[in-house]
């Protein structure tokens, strides 16, 4: 069954697309394929400082919950249009996120190229996620784009929740900016002027 889906993911990174009941899988093979999609963040997260165990825990946590959240939500969003089904868009959903496992090969690409190259690869796993909906639900590729896109907020308020509670159990270190605010200058009150003296008595 492992064989099967990782066939699976590279034939959505060429944008072959089954329909939506052939990405059923035992929770186990998804699980392992997370797994992988973990590693490759915690590869390339630089940024954190804690030890790569405890990288690889964090992103994977990550990935599973992303992807429940986002397939429970797009199910929800397209079923208020009319799509009848009833499987789970949980396997589809993870494997769209494939592009994610060439990340390691971005450490050897100089900046800022690197950047642009990660952005790609993001865009690259939104298209195969958009056109897999669209196809697998007979959705109209706008009623998933806005789907996906009224999903931002929720996405960010789990990985914002997450990064706290993961740096408050010690698991990473986050970078330093995100965790010491900036000095704010400060502007020293004015001094009232004292009023002046109408008693006629000089100040000794």
């Amino acid at each position: 069954m492992f064989a099967r889906l990782v066939q699976d993911a590279l034939d959505l990174m060429r944008f072959r697309i089954r329909p939506i009941g052939h990405y059923q899988y035992p929770l186990s093979a998804v699980i392992l394929w997370l797994l992988c999609l973990g590693l490759a963040s915690a590869l390339v997260a630089d940024t954190f400082t804690g030890g790569m165990a405890n990288r690889l825990a964090f992103f994977m946590a990550v990935n599973v919950v992303e992807s429940g959240l986002l397939a429970w939500f797009m199910a929800w969003w397209l079923r208020q249009s009319g799509w009848q089904g009833q499987e789970s868009l949980f396997g589809l959903v993870v494997l769209s996120h494939t592009p994610q496992l060439l990340e390691p090969l971005l450490l050897a690409v100089p900046a800022p190229l690197d950047s642009f190259l990660a952005f790609g690869l993001a865009a690259w796993g939104i298209t195969i996620l958009v056109q897999a909906l669209h196809l697998t639900t007979a959705m109209t590729r706008g009623r998933v784009i806005v789907g996906m896109i009224l999903f931002m907020p929720i996405a960010v308020f789990a990985l914002s929740l997450m990064l706290g509670a993961a740096a408050h159990q010690g698991w990473i270190n986050l970078p330093q900016e995100l965790t010491t605010p900036e000095a704010t200058p400060t502007t020293p009150a004015p001094t009232e002027p004292t009023p002046p003296n109408h008693s006629g008595v000089m100040d000794s």
